[in-house]
């Protein structure tokens, strides 16, 4: 009966690799967070602190030359406290830069923020202030206020933000970003709103508007020039944006040197990104289930037991003449010391070598534990040429290294020295005898080392990957 090495088991390094990578891309992504409004919530709650946004508005003036003037009211409650820092991060990939920024207290005070750090009624500015690319960082601004504890503050920050409108034969564009998602508090209400210049009525029916994502929108108004939104129910962490298009020529400009690769971004963004969350997730399904079938279909074809028919109750007498030490490595497909016992007591059964028990060498016969054991040779190895097997000729030549007596005593770290050539031989043999098609210690290997494998490939085409399309990087895991 031929046999098929064993299914793998996957190695303990493989298993870490992979732990690790998950552990990775669930926890980096979400390690942010600041004091004040943009507290995290992890802390909010664990100390009983939490904050949420009455409200959070945002007026957007656009300027002549395509600059948009922004002041943004932030109506914070705290409870718990205290409190006394807040911030504000402006991306800097689709403007060309930022500047003119204020920090003031409508209520309680009613104070303007001077510049500083570190102490009420100040703010400081951190990060780049020109932009206008996908490589472009952030502007960070930070206040800090009086500690506040169960109580609420009006905010406001305002600034000129360069370099916004898009300019298009078929419309000019604004598409702002009004909250981002590093805000880790809840928002009750928003009213966004955007003025074109004093100067410049639209017709009516000429604009085009949006809010993205669209389910948290309450209501939309134009007139004339301007356009309001109204948002609401917005939870922490959840950015929002509003497009809004006019007829090209009202507004004077040029595209500014940003727009084409925002464009491209976009379509990415809109066209191809749900395609590809489709294709992704559908990968994420089919691979388990047609990479099980596979490895299914594998252990099917050539990884199980060929059947054996019915098996006798009782056994009169052994099945065949195998040697016990190829038995216990075809039972088990492993050859260890146990097989290599058995073979001892095999060539003892034969007449080949006889096994005595004998005192322990320095220890009297009364003391317990004194026992040994002595292994004589019987015939001369030169002549159990044709009586013996190659494994079996491997056992007697490291045991009767220094003649034809030998005590197990003095044997010491042999089994560890000689173990693992016993096993290389025994394992030659199954196969040399057909009761293998492969030998099991190389086949299990040459499956850890491809499993190993694929881990790591995936790993660096998914590294290499994220890389390459940064935006596409949570898809590309």
């Amino acid at each position: 009966m031929k046999r098929r090495p064993g299914p793998w088991r996957p190695a303990w390094h493989v298993v870490l690799v992979a732990v690790v990578l998950l552990v990775a891309m669930l926890v980096l992504p979400r390690a942010s967070g600041r004091d004040g409004p943009g507290i995290p919530a992890v802390v909010a709650q664990s100390d009983g602190r939490a904050v949420r946004a009455l409200r959070y508005d945002a007026e957007l003036a656009v300027q002549q030359g395509g600059d948009l003037l922004v002041r943004e009211t932030q109506e914070i409650a705290f409870s718990g406290g205290p409190f006394q820092r807040g911030f504000r991060r402006i991306p800097l990939q689709r403007v060309e830069g930022v500047g003119e920024v204020r920090v003031e207290e409508l209520a309680p005070s009613g104070r303007a923020f001077r510049p500083g750090q570190d102490v009420p009624y100040t703010f400081a500015l951190s990060g780049q202030t020109a932009g206008g690319g996908p490589r472009s960082g952030d502007l960070l601004i930070e206040w800090w206020f009086p500690p506040t504890t169960s109580a609420s503050r009006t905010f406001v920050i305002s600034y000129r933000a360069m370099g916004v409108v898009r300019f298009y034969e078929g419309g000019d564009q604004v598409r702002w970003q009004v909250l981002g998602t590093d805000r880790p508090y809840p928002i009750q209400r928003s009213t966004v709103t955007l003025r074109l210049p004093a100067e410049v009525n639209v017709p009516a029916g000429s604009w085009l508007t949006d809010l993205y994502p669209g389910r948290y929108l309450r209501d939309t108004a134009t007139a004339g020039g301007t356009v309001t939104w109204q948002a609401g129910d917005i939870p922490p962490n959840q950015a929002f944006e509003v497009r809004a298009q006019w007829p090209h020529g009202l507004v004077s400009g040029s595209a500014p040197a940003w727009q084409a690769a925002a464009d491209a971004a976009d379509w990415r963004h809109e066209n191809l990104r749900p395609v590809l969350t489709l294709a992704a997730g559908a990968a994420g399904v089919l691979i388990p289930l047609f990479g099980g079938l596979g490895l299914l279909l594998i252990w099917y074809t050539r990884g199980r037991d060929p059947r054996i028919g019915q098996v006798p109750r009782e056994l009169d007498s052994p099945p065949s003449d195998l040697p016990p030490a190829l038995v216990g490595t075809v039972v088990d497909e492993h050859a260890d010391a146990q097989d290599v016992v058995a073979t001892v007591l095999d060539l003892a059964a034969r007449g080949l070598i006889t096994i005595r028990e004998v005192p322990r060498a320095g220890m009297a016969p009364m003391v317990g534990g004194g026992r040994d054991f002595e292994l004589q040779l019987l015939q001369e190895r030169g002549t159990l040429d044709g009586e013996i097997r190659p494994f079996e000729r491997r056992v007697l030549d490291s045991f009767f290294t220094r003649g034809a007596r030998l005590r197990l005593s003095e044997l010491g770290g042999w089994f560890q020295r000689a173990v693992p050539g016993l096993q290389e031989i025994l394992h030659r043999e199954v196969v040399d005898a057909g009761l293998f098609v492969g030998d099991p210690d190389r086949v299990r290997q040459r499956y850890r080392r491809l499993g190993t494998l694929v881990v790591l490939a995936g790993s660096v085409l998914g590294f290499v990957g994220c890389g390459a399309v940064p935006e596409f990087a949570d898809l590309v895991w």
